[in-house]
């Protein structure tokens, strides 16, 4: 089996343990929780971008391609997250961002409730975190068919980024009426459709003539949408001129991240 295979396997194993991250959540106070989430968002955002630009983007054109064929897949990638978020908010019936939690009596987290009781919220999280995380094993998985370099790099970027999906996202499971032990349980299932994102896409990458051509910006266009339209719109939420300063030096901080890579390793 090519190595990188076995990298990329190992890189979405180590994404999915971050599911265990979640627990911290529940000893920290919800002023502390939303300030910590939208700190690691705010680096995970300049991460995602730099990934997208620095690396996925001139991989892009190593692979023979013309350029306006690349032009399409990456409005590909971007469009095509679009339309699957609109259809799960459009049947889910709402929308769902890290630190958002349902408004639940605080006594009652930790406790099992009955399915009918759970807040749709819980449910929503749920779904749209499954998608994002099959998302991140398909974009690892189509960055390490390239390189090494470049499937490390995503792979940082898309850590940095399940962090705050993970602190977020198990805060809502819990408050949304699940037991923290079936929320544990609950994201690491979710974080096992990684695995299945990244089988799917190297199985392809490997048996399919130019599959890597067309991957690579369809990737890149993935990782555009989800900083810009995931991210950066809960940055812009905050009015604090004090914390909107730290975010936009973590924003620049994650970026430089992806840029020292580049020039180390690129």
């Amino acid at each position: 089996m090519n190595a990188n295979v076995l990298y990329a396997l190992l890189s979405v194993s180590v994404v999915g343990l971050l599911a265990f991250l979640g627990i911290l959540s529940l000893a920290m106070s919800k002023k502390a929780l939303r300030a910590t989430v939208e700190s690691l968002v705010a680096l995970a955002a300049g991460a995602m971008f730099g990934n997208a630009i620095l690396h996925l983007l001139p991989e892009s054109f190593e692979h023979g391609m013309a350029p306006m064929t690349i032009a399409y897949a990456i409005a590909g990638g971007f469009l095509g997250c679009f339309a699957l978020v609109k259809l799960i908010h459009h049947f889910s019936g709402g929308v769902h961002h890290c630190g958002d939690e349902p408004m639940l009596d605080e006594d009652a987290i930790g406790e099992q409730k009955p399915l009918k009781d759970i807040h749709s919220t819980g449910f929503i999280s749920l779904i749209a975190h499954s998608v994002d995380n099959f998302s991140d094993g398909a974009l690892i998985g189509i960055s390490y068919m390239v390189s090494f370099e470049l499937g490390m790099a995503t792979t940082i970027a898309v850590v940095l980024h399940e962090i705050p999906m993970e602190f977020g996202g198990f805060g809502v499971l819990v408050r949304s009426g699940f037991s923290t032990r079936n929320a544990v349980l609950i994201n690491l299932a979710s974080a096992g459709i990684a695995m299945l994102g990244a089988c799917i896409s190297l199985f392809v990458g490997m048996n399919t003539e130019h599959a890597i051509g067309w991957l690579t910006p369809v990737a890149c266009g993935i990782m555009l949408y989800n900083s810009a339209v995931g991210l950066y719109p809960q940055l812009l939420r905050e009015r604090s001129g004090k914390t909107s300063a730290v975010q936009v030096a973590l924003v620049f901080a994650g970026f430089a991240v992806m840029a020292l890579l580049r020039v180390f390793f690129g």
